[in-house]
């Protein structure tokens, strides 16, 4: 439209001089003869823009930001920008940002299934038909667009296609959102469009300067050599300054320094719950002392577990390891925080009645677990799996990696190896079929745990549950007979690892 407009004033223009000859004669006639109005981009058409599809704000965490568009190739605000005040900046999910806005997003996925991988790719020809048919059904099931973007492909193709194959590095600037933070004053503090590293950028300005600060809050919450539970109740977070773009947070806690208990200011949330729970577990040392010591008799009696104190390290070390355990299960149980005295007190209260009851339960566990790894000694290389097997269900710190109610099916995976090393023996090949059909979600399940999320918190908990999903998957495969609590099948694994792909992708 923009050429048929300039050919059709600018006939037998071949020169500069020509230009400015036409020039000199029409702009004395017609002033604006070359100005371009919207009647000449749509050859008169009329073309309708529904608001909703380019709307002039964006609604994130209860918050309404300002949009604004641009239509500059090649210059930084080319596309759309949100303005995100400063106080925001760290709350602001970065997957929010990936949908850009209704009106923008076919484009986007029209880009998105061009650059994947030709095999893949094939599949969506002709692409600009396939993208308006994905747009249409998609929406954020998983959080992050390209995460709900997989299981929509998944489910309506039967097409897995894996994170790193969707290319996002090749995708144009106007395709991916523009973001302008404001400083204090409402001016530009930082523009870019990567929020994680804006976000890296306007922390370290602000380091320098937070240093002074931290030291004086801290003070304030320094507390030492607890003998009981004295301080109240300790938040979660406290909010120390606001220093430049970004706020700071300090994180209140107890740490164990030798025998010590004291409460400190902890900059990273994760260091705050590690080291409370040191700190709590001794501050209940000190009020259960005597039930505690009771605990400690009772379990010597591990020592007769002769084949697994040799697994864990000895007879010292097992005792220690169980002792542990099970302070950690009855008196933490999972979570460290609220750090409050009212759930100290009644904490004690209550563990004062399971210590007393606890043991026994746990050395029958023991027991078993002990009874059925002796009847594997004789087995070693019946199949190829067998070490690793034994590795991962009975490492030497099982019971730090195994939880309490999954002690009772420990017995019964290892049951299953033993049957399935006997079968083995009658039939490798049979074994080999079987193995096949486990393998890749052996594999899922390696690289989910590299990633290494908290096995105590959000996606960690569904990788817990996918790991002991794979177990009774093993047992339904290898021994059958032995049941599984719960129906297991190809099916629930491939729904359970969607999952947690997703949360993965909002993490």
């Amino acid at each position: 439209a923009m050429y048929r407009f300039y050919a059709e004033r600018l006939p037998n223009i071949s020169s500069i001089s020509d230009l400015n000859r036409l020039l000199r004669k029409r702009t004395n006639e017609e002033p604006e003869f070359l100005h371009m109005s919207n009647s000449d981009l749509t050859d008169g058409q009329t073309i309708e823009i529904d608001e909703d599809d380019f709307p002039a704000q964006l609604a994130i965490e209860g918050e309404t930001l300002p949009l604004s568009y641009a239509y500059n190739p090649g210059q930084p605000d080319d596309g759309v920008t949100v303005t995100i005040p400063y106080r925001l900046i760290n709350a602001i999910p970065p997957e929010a940002l990936e949908w850009l806005v209704p009106g923008m997003l076919p484009e986007k996925i029209v880009e998105l299934l061009r650059n994947l991988p030709k095999v893949k790719r094939k599949r969506f020809v002709p692409i600009p038909d396939s993208a308006r048919d994905l747009t249409t059904s998609l929406h954020p099931t998983h959080g992050s667009l390209l995460a709900s973007l997989e299981a929509l492909v998944l489910k309506q193709s039967g097409l897995r296609v894996e994170r790193f194959e969707w290319r996002e590095d090749t995708l144009p600037d106007h395709l991916k959102m523009r973001i302008v933070v404001e400083g204090g004053e409402g001016e530009p503090a930082l523009e870019g469009r990567k929020i994680r590293e804006m976000v890296g950028t306007l922390t370290d300005r602000a380091k320098s300067a937070e240093t002074d600060l931290w030291t004086k809050t801290a003070l304030k919450w320094e507390h030492y050599d607890l003998r009981g539970w004295t301080v109240g109740d300790l938040p979660e977070r406290v909010d120390v300054s606001q220093v430049g773009v970004v706020p700071l947070y300090g994180y209140p806690g107890l740490y164990l320094d030798h025998e010590m208990v004291g409460v400190r200011l902890f900059r990273d949330p994760d260091e705050a719950e590690r080291e409370s729970r040191r700190g709590l577990l001794k501050l209940y040392e000190i009020e259960l002392k005597e039930d505690l010591v009771w605990l400690r008799r009772d379990l010597r009696d591990v020592a007769g577990f002769l084949s697994l104190c040799v697994r864990v390290g000895g007879k010292d070390r097992f005792e220690q390891a169980a002792y542990d355990y099970l302070t950690d299960l009855i008196l933490i149980d999972g979570s460290v925080f609220p750090l409050a005295e009212e759930r100290f007190k009644t904490t004690v209260i209550e563990a004062g009645a399971l210590i007393r009851g606890i043991a026994p339960r746990f050395l029958g566990r023991l027991g078993a677990i002990e009874e059925t790894y002796q009847s594997l000694s004789g087995y070693s290389d019946e199949y190829p799996e067998f070490q690793a097997d034994l590795d991962r269900l009975l490492p030497a710190d099982f019971l730090l990696v195994i939880p309490f109610q999954r002690l009772d099916h420990l017995p019964r995976y290892l049951k299953a190896m033993r049957i399935r090393a006997e079968r083995t023996k009658l039939d490798a090949v049979k074994d080999r079929r079987k193995a096949e059909q486990v393998a890749p979600y052996q594999v899922e399940l390696v690289d989910l745990q590299n990633k290494q999320p908290s096995a105590t918190l959000g996606v960690g908990l569904l990788i817990e549950e996918y790991r002991w999903m794979l177990e009774e998957y093993r047992v339904s495969i290898f021994a059958q007979e032995l049941r599984t609590p719960q129906p297991i099948s190809e099916k629930r694994l491939d729904r359970k690892l969607e999952e947690v792909r997703g949360a993965l992708a909002i993490a």
